[in-house]
């Protein structure tokens, strides 16, 4: 396929050598790449055009990668790039991933918090369901402090699932009754 250099596929296929230097830029023109082959796809009659695929076949920029910055660019588009460039890609991705519909302006606030990192911006994001009625509690471990902290919760009623645990809430609760007694 003959695609024109100043065409959107052209820009993007400038910018992948410089997809960690200009992500928000090759975000922009991948999105507008993948919106342009929905498009023709609908003209086309079911054929889909993949442009997106032939990017990837380039070798500069893996499949998910790709995703990830289209995915950024649908949510965030209306925000100035000077701004998203403060926030980051890993915090970007998390956004776009966890940020309530409707609610981007606040996420990206969320995000530029001082210490907010990438770890703890899910959590930030997620609402209480009754503010007024529950609190969050974000610990932080080493590894061994976490693997006793585990340990500990297990015996007292966590299940493990994945790499974390389910029911830590209980088990925590279990521990301070068992140490302070019914409050």
């Amino acid at each position: 396929m003959n695609y024109a250099p100043r065409s959107a596929y052209g820009k993007a296929l400038a910018l992948l050598q410089q997809a960690d230097e200009r992500p928000l830029e090759l975000a922009e023109y991948l999105w507008t790449v993948h919106f342009q082959d929905q498009l023709h796809s609908k003209a086309l009659a079911g054929k889909k055009p993949n442009r997106i695929a032939d990017l990837v076949k380039q070798g500069a920029i893996k499949r998910r990668k790709a995703y990830y910055l289209i995915k950024v660019w649908s949510r965030f588009s209306g925000i100035p790039k000077s701004k998203l460039a403060r926030v980051g890609w890993t915090k970007l991705s998390t956004l776009a991933s966890k940020c309530p519909a409707g609610k981007e302006e606040w996420g990206i606030e969320i995000a530029l918090t001082e210490g907010v990192t990438a770890q703890n911006l899910a959590a930030k994001l997620k609402p209480a369901s009754d503010a007024a009625e529950t609190r969050r509690v974000i610990l932080e471990f080493n590894l061994d402090d976490y693997e006793v902290f585990k340990v500990t919760l297990v015996d007292h009623g966590a299940k493990p699932k994945g790499k974390g645990l389910t029911g830590k809430e209980q088990a925590i609760l279990s521990i301070i009754i068992a140490s302070w007694g019914p409050f």
